[in-house]
Order: C-alpha cells, then structure tokens, then sequence
C-alpha cells in the first residue's frame, strides 16, 4: 500500500538508491521500487514489458523501427531476452500493468535542466506513484529515507501526497542547484512516433 508522508519518522529526504550501469538499470530501478508490492525481478519486468508491447495496438511499429533499426519482433524479443536499455515505451508499459504512476526525472546535463514526466500520461486516477531519475543514460530509483539511515523506508507513495513532492523538490534543487526546471528535450520526428507522451509537471523556483 502507498505510504501516506505523515504516518513516516521526522528528517525523511529523498535519496538516489545505486543500481549497476549494466544494461539493465530501468528494470533494475523498478523492481526496487515495486519489490514493496510483491517479489518481482528484472526478468519478470522485462517479460511483461515485452509482452504487452505484442499486444498494445497503439505503438507505432514503423516508427519503432526507424527509432531503434530493429523489425518489431525483434525489438520485443531483445527487451524480453537482453541486456537492451529499457526507455519510455517500457516504463509506459510497467506502470499500466501495475497501476502505478511513475515519475521520471530526467536530467539534461547538456542543457543543465530537468523535466518530471508522468507514466502514463492517462494515468490522473492510480492512487500510487513512485519515482526514478534518469541522469546520463542511467536510471537509478528515488526512495524516502531518514536522514543517517542507509536502509530506505519508502518507495511508493500516494499520488496525492503534495510533502513528498515538496521534498522531491528538495533534492533536485539541493543535487542540481544550477539546473532549470521545465521542458527541455528536443525529440525527432522518430522520437515523437515511438514514444508515447508523458504529462510533464513544471516546478518554477
């Protein structure tokens, strides 16, 4: 169950859990987070992923192959069966196979700004939500923890907890201090057909 932020100890702040840099860091990111909710592993994700990819009838296949050069098959076979980097098609995917709403934080260190994207963008009603950062090609997941405690105590958390959010907040303003906040990601026209949009949400300092 997602944890409301007042049922939790004092001096909680968000936290960056370490996950190897080996192919397989989003699934990795995900089985973190949702180990809370039952025992999953990165093979089951990659599975389900690819499996509901062979029966979404809403991604676009031509310009999944002109995104990753690969036929459609072979695109799921190598999410479902590699060490392939999982993207947004699979973190879309993730969160409507287990109701939960997921946060990206992508860092654009080229541009030194950050967008929070929402996964899916029709997912306002799930009542949890959880959050990964995307920094460098590399996902790593965002837990709660009490300050001096290596043991996190959260990963899920109500979508409509505003604390958690103020202290997502926290640690992006304290761990990217020169960084703007809002869009900054310039996508090709392959981009645009492969990935399904996310609802961006804009912090203003």
């Amino acid at each position: 169950e997602p944890i409301p932020f007042d049922s939790i100890k004092t001096k909680q702040k968000i936290v960056q859990i370490l996950v190897p840099t080996d192919g397989h860091c989003l699934f990795s990111s995900l089985c973190t987070v949702l180990s809370s909710m039952g025992k999953v592993t990165v093979e089951d994700l990659r599975r389900q992923a690819a499996d509901s990819h062979r029966k979404s009838k809403t991604i676009n296949r031509i310009g999944l192959f002109y995104e990753s050069n690969k036929n459609f098959e072979k695109y799921c076979c190598d999410i479902e069966n590699t060490d392939t980097w999982g993207g947004e098609l699979e973190i879309n995917a993730i969160a409507e196979l287990y109701g939960i709403l997921i946060c990206v934080v992508d860092v654009n260190s080229e541009k030194s700004c950050i967008n929070v994207t929402k996964f899916p963008s029709n997912g306002a009603s799930f009542e949890k939500c959880c959050y990964i950062i995307l920094n460098r090609c590399h996902y790593q997941p965002l837990c709660l923890c009490v300050e001096d405690n290596s043991n996190y105590e959260a990963a899920i958390f109500s979508s409509n907890d505003r604390k958690v959010e103020e202290l997502l907040y926290e640690f992006i303003s304290e761990t990217f201090p020169n960084y703007k906040f809002g869009s900054c990601n310039n996508k090709t026209d392959a981009d645009v057909l492969v990935q399904q949009p996310g609802e961006r949400c804009r912090y203003i300092i």
